[in-house]
């Protein structure tokens, strides 16, 4: 029988203290490991899972680590198969560098029983029309299609809507086989307008490899990415190495 790529049950082998109620459990009541600490299956419900679902959802809440050790969900039961492969969509969307990563700005709407539909491009217009008469919750979100690559290998394709992408430049291809006009991908240091004022409202990571937006909502004007990387917010930042003193960290904005 083969084995399953995640697991499904929790384990109850021994006895254990759980690294967060700190309460003693007998042999049979269910746990998880969170690195090397055990965890009670109440605790993890109640702590670790919504970190998971949290990551589901922002890129500001991944990775989920507990001390020093990044965490899979995959490693922990209580998920559903839909979050689960959420999961791991998500997890090669965040582990692609934003100077990478190709988006489509897709239309949906949201039924009577609350489910989420996103037309194919072709009807796109007739079906979001239909579902405004109806007076149906419409909107327009992101969604991740794929990796931009250094030579052309096939177009990309969104798994929502079917729309294709160039994977040398991201920029959409009007018809399958008509000539495509490649252009050099846009800038991604630069302004977001969608953000508001660049250096005020936020700044971008200097990376090269993340340029993920921070915001400050106080403290000084020190930054420190997800990438470890520290800049300021207020000036054109520049790539720092990590401080090893208090006298440097205090200066790294002047």
């Amino acid at each position: 029988m083969a084995v399953p790529r995640f697991k499904t049950a929790y384990d109850q082998d021994a006895a254990f203290e759980c690294c967060v109620c700190c309460d003693d459990k007998e042999a049979g009541d269910p746990y998880v490991k969170a690195g090397a600490d055990p965890m009670c299956k109440n605790c993890f419900l109640a702590n670790l899972k919504p970190r998971f679902l949290a990551a589901l959802k922002s890129e500001n809440d991944f990775p989920v680590s507990w001390g020093d050790e990044t965490l899979d969900l995959d490693d922990f039961p209580d998920f559903s198969m839909h979050q689960r492969i959420g999961w791991r969509l998500k997890v090669k969307e965040y582990n692609t560098p934003r100077t990478l990563r190709v988006y489509h700005k897709h239309r949906y709407y949201i039924d009577t029983n609350r489910r989420k539909h996103v037309p194919e491009f072709s009807t796109a217009d007739t079906i979001m029309a239909q579902a405004e008469e109806k007076g149906w919750q419409i909107g327009e979100a992101e969604e991740y299609v794929g990796t931009l690559t250094k030579t052309t290998v096939a177009p990309l394709k969104c798994a929502l809507c079917g729309r294709q992408y160039c994977d040398l430049c991201g920029t959409e291809i009007a018809q399958v086989g008509q000539e495509h006009d490649c252009n050099a991908p846009m800038d991604p240091s630069g302004e977001r307008p969608e953000l508001s004022t660049q250096g005020k409202d936020y700044q971008i990571c200097p990376n090269p490899t993340c340029h993920f937006p921070g915001f400050r909502t106080d403290g000084c004007n020190t930054m420190i990415c997800k990438c470890r990387t520290h800049y300021c917010f207020v000036r054109n930042p520049q790539t720092r190495a990590l401080p090893n003193s208090s006298a440097q960290y205090a200066n790294m904005c002047a």
